[in-house]
């Protein structure tokens, strides 16, 4: 008869294969403590507003976190707005359909954030035009 320490490191690794797969499809993963800016362009590269307010920093990864992955790939679209990690990375953004992916030559995953979350972000577009923190 197996102990109950057994099976219960037996469940342990059956959920953490399901959490894999569950994020396979779910938005890019930041490591939101090492993201300190984040860059809100118009297309035409305007920066709109940085935002560095750490709480702020985090709400917004967080709703790109959550977001659900729709298709294998995103060039051939209009987009609203670049959103540039702390210079590093290149994002774009369409505010109409909550869908970004990263800026790329290649054929790159194209994510959609929750009508929540695409709320929020909205703030932060709104915030951007009129250039003030959330607060």
């Amino acid at each position: 008869m197996k102990s109950a320490r057994s099976i219960f490191a037996g469940v342990l690794l059956v959920c953490a294969g399901c959490a894999r797969d569950d994020t396979a499809s779910r938005g890019p993963n930041w490591k939101s403590d090492h993201v300190k800016s984040i860059d809100i362009r118009a297309v035409g590269s305007e920066l709109l507003r940085t935002v560095q307010e750490p709480t702020e920093v985090k709400a917004f990864l967080a709703c790109l976190e959550n977001a659900e992955k729709v298709s294998d790939s995103g060039a051939a679209r209009t987009w609203t707005h670049k959103i540039d990690m702390d210079g590093s990375e290149h994002w774009l953004y369409d505010a109409s359909t909550g869908e970004f992916t990263i800026l790329s030559m290649a054929a790159t995953p194209m994510y959609r954030v929750s009508k929540a979350d695409k709320e929020l972000l909205e703030l932060f577009l709104v915030k951007a035009r009129s250039n003030q923190s959330l607060e």
